[in-house]
C-alpha cells in the first residue's frame, strides 16, 4: 500500500496543477503577467531605493514575483508558456499603449 502524500506533496501538487491552468489560457497568462510586472521582475524595474524601507518593500515584492516566475517554470509546459506570455504580453501592452495615445481608448461623452 502507498504511503499517503504529505500536506506539503499534496499542496505544492495542487499549485503545480493550477499555475499550468493559468499558463494554458490567455487570461491567465496576462495576469501572470502582470503580476510579475507589478513585482517588478519582468520587464526588470529599478526601484526607489532612497530609503530602507521602499527598499525593503521593493525587495519583498520581488521575491514574490521570482518565485512565482519560477513556479511557473516548474509547471507542465511553464518554460514554453513563458516565452508565449511575455510576447503576448509585449504585443498586448504595445496596441494598448497606441490605442490611449490615439485617444480611442478613452469614452468621451461630448
Amino acid at each position: 500500500m502507498a504511503k499517503p502524500s504529505s500536506l506539503a506533496d499534496m499542496i505544492k501538487e495542487q499549485d503545480r496543477d493550477a499555475m499550468a491552468d493559468l499558463l494554458g489560457s490567455t487570461s491567465g497568462r496576462w495576469f501572470i503577467a502582470r503580476l510579475l510586472e507589478i513585482c517588478g521582475v519582468w520587464p526588470p524595474k529599478y526601484g526607489d531605493w532612497t530609503s530602507a524601507e521602499a527598499a525593503a518593500i521593493q525587495e519583498g515584492a520581488r521575491r514574490i514575483g521570482i518565485h512565482l516566475a519560477q513556479r511557473a517554470e516548474a509547471a507542465q509546459g511553464g518554460s514554453e508558456a513563458l516565452w508565449k506570455m511575455m510576447a503576448e504580453y509585449q504585443e498586448k501592452m504595445a496596441w494598448i499603449k497606441e490605442i490611449t495615445k490615439e485617444g480611442k481608448g478613452t469614452c468621451r461623452y461630448e
